[in-house]
C-alpha cells in the first residue's frame, strides 16, 4: 500500500532530519504549476527495524512568522513520511496537503447536516439517516457549484441557508401570479439563482 503521511517530530526523527539536513543542500519546493514557495526541503531514508523496508522521509523548513524566545531555530518544520516512489518529493507535500480539504467535506456534514451524532438504536436507521443526509450534502454542493458559483463555493452550507431560504420576504398575490417581494439587496441575487436554473433546466 503507497501513503504518506505527517510525521511525529520525536527525538529520534528530529536528530535524523538534522543529520540529513547537514549533509547536503535543501531543494526550493516548487508548486504544481513550477512556480517557487518560501518552503525548502531535504529528504532522508529511514530503515525499519526488523524489516527490509525503508521510507523516505521530506523534511520541510520555513522561516518562522515570529521568533520564539524558547527555540532559537529561526525555522518551523514538518516532516513527511511515505514510501511513495512514483511522485517527485514535492509532488507528494501537495498530494497529501490535497487530501486534508477532506476532513473539511467531514465537518460541513456533521456541523451542517447533522451527522454529529446517530438519533436512533437501530443500525438500520442510523444507515437511513446518514444516507439521507448525505444525499442533502451532495445537492447541496451541486446547488452552490451549478446554480450559484464565485464566492460561495466555498462558504459552508450555513451562508447559502441564510441568503436564500430564511432572508425575510413576502409573497403577494397578483392577478393569476405570485410575487415574491425581497429586499433590493437579496434582488440581484435572487434574479442571479433564477436565470441560472432557468438556463440549466432549458430543454436541449
Amino acid at each position: 500500500m503507497t501513503f504518506a503521511i505527517t510525521a511525529d517530530q520525536d527525538a529520534a526523527l528530529v536528530k535524523l532530519t538534522r543529520k540529513a539536513r547537514k549533509q547536503g543542500v535543501c531543494t526550493r519546493l516548487l508548486r504544481l504549476d513550477g512556480k517557487p514557495t518560501d518552503r525548502w526541503y531535504k529528504t532522508a531514508t529511514l530503515c525499519i527495524e526488523e524489516t527490509a523496508k525503508s521510507l523516505t522521509l521530506i523534511t520541510l523548513r520555513w522561516p518562522k512568522p515570529k521568533p520564539d524566545l524558547l527555540r532559537s531555530d529561526p525555522y518551523c518544520y514538518h516532516v513527511i513520511a511515505t514510501n511513495d516512489d512514483e511522485r517527485k518529493q514535492h509532488e507528494v507535500n501537495w498530494f497529501l496537503n490535497g487530501r486534508g480539504h477532506a476532513e473539511n467535506y467531514n465537518k460541513e456534514l456533521k456541523n451542517g447536516f447533522g451527522m454529529d451524532y446517530s438519533p436512533y438504536r437501530s443500525l438500520t436507521a442510523d444507515a437511513v439517516y446518514l444516507e439521507i443526509r448525505v444525499l442533502a450534502y451532495n445537492l447541496t454542493e451541486a446547488v452552490k457549484r451549478l446554480v450559484l458559483g464565485g464566492e460561495r463555493v466555498r462558504r459552508t452550507t450555513a451562508n447559502p441557508r441564510w441568503q436564500l431560504l430564511q432572508s425575510a420576504g413576502n409573497v403577494v398575490p397578483h392577478g393569476r401570479h405570485l410575487i415574491l417581494r425581497v429586499h433590493e439587496t437579496h434582488l440581484q441575487m435572487y434574479r442571479s439563482v433564477s436565470d441560472r436554473l432557468a438556463m440549466l433546466t432549458a430543454p436541449g
